[in-house]
């Protein structure tokens, strides 16, 4: 059962499943839940098993960027950061993205869905689009 997950978690155990099934047959059981990290793994099985009501995730991305400025003003909670590179502060939560980061982020989100989604349809064996 998985309710979704990281993409980056999904992506790095698909390819250690498609390593092992070059050797060895994996099969995929989905009970209750496989969300897309789920079925992102299970893409990497030879076959997958499902029950009948097994709620199949989609294939999607999800991101966010919370903003707790407010919040920790209202507490009186004060960040100051050190940090080095062009995109160093891209996580912190004690402000919304820039215009520059907004589309950094985008770009990221775009090519992790663009990965999940080919790696979907060569896994039916069908063309990306």
């Amino acid at each position: 059962d998985s309710p979704g997950g990281d993409a980056l978690a999904s992506d790095l155990m698909w390819n250690e499943i498609r390593s092992v099934s070059a050797v060895k047959p994996i099969v995929a059981s989905m009970s209750d839940v496989a969300a897309s990290g789920g079925y992102y793994m299970a893409m990497g099985c030879k076959e997958i098993v499902a029950e009948e009501s097994t709620i199949t995730g989609s294939i999607g991305v999800v991101t966010l960027k919370p903003s707790f400025a407010e919040l920790y003003e209202r507490v009186g909670i004060s960040k100051q950061y050190v940090s080095r590179g062009k995109f160093a502060q891209l996580d912190v939560d004690n402000r919304p993205f820039t215009e520059e980061e907004k589309h950094y982020f985008a770009r990221g989100a775009r090519k992790a869905y663009e990965s999940f989604r080919n790696k979907a349809a060569s896994s039916r064996s069908m063309a990306p689009e």
